[in-house]
This record gives C-alpha cells, structure tokens and sequence, in this order.
C-alpha cells in the first residue's frame, strides 16, 4: 500500500495483509493486519457492504448513512 501524505506530499510504501473472515449477502468481514517486515503490528476487523467498501474502520472513521 503506499499512502501519500498531504500538504507534504511524502510517500510511505507499507505491507499490509486482507483475510477474508465472513461472506454474506450483505456483505462481509475483513481481517486487517499492517505488517512490518512480515509481522503483524496492527489488527483491525472490517466489516464491509456488498460492494466490498469498508463501512466501519474502529478508532479512523464510520461510513455515514450505514447503521
């Protein structure tokens, strides 16, 4: 993944690591993993919609309009 830092305009190159947990209609569920050189330092699980788009990321943001 590489995110891009603004105003700075710095790139970070990092690893990152998507398990699939749970499909349903609906939707489904995600385990998040941020890695740094193939060890896991962050976990987060992700529940997404039908789409695939993230509709709750815990401690960063919530989706408007999804509960």
């Amino acid at each position: 993944m590489a995110y891009i830092a603004v105003p700075q305009m710095l790139l970070e190159v990092t690893q990152q690591r998507y398990t699939c947990l749970e499909v349903t209609p609906s939707g489904g569920r995600y385990r998040f993993e941020s890695l740094e050189q193939g060890v896991s330092t962050f976990l987060a699980e992700l529940p997404v919609d039908r789409d695939g788009l993230v509709v709750d990321y815990p401690g960063l943001f919530r989706r408007a309009g999804t509960w």
